[in-house]
């Protein structure tokens, strides 16, 4: 896999703004997740909650775009998967979290 392949590319409008910053970089690395990110950005811990819900959206919005799978069906199983991780079903996370 060459570099093009491993990086994501920077949004053209965070490009364009100047009071853009990158709030999270998650990679995949020896089978874990290696994860950096800026919390400092919100006092409220559950505004995550909200990047994480919408995140959920464009994930769904990005798979029925490609495969022309059905949206709200994708959102579905993204909720219970998250649901049923962080009810203790899947395994602790796995990698290493900086912040």
């Amino acid at each position: 896999m060459g570099n093009a392949d491993r990086h994501l590319d920077v949004p053209e409008v965070a490009i364009q703004n100047e009071a853009s910053l990158e709030v999270a970089r998650i990679w995949i690395a020896e089978e874990c997740q290696h994860v950096n990110v800026r919390i400092a950005i919100w006092e409220d811990p559950r505004a995550w909650g909200i990047l994480l819900a919408d995140f959920a959206r464009h994930v769904s919005s990005a798979y029925a775009q490609q495969d022309g799978a059905n949206h709200e069906e994708i959102l579905i199983a993204i909720r219970d998967q998250f649901a049923d991780e962080l009810n203790g079903l899947g395994q602790d996370a796995m990698g290493i979290a900086t912040a």
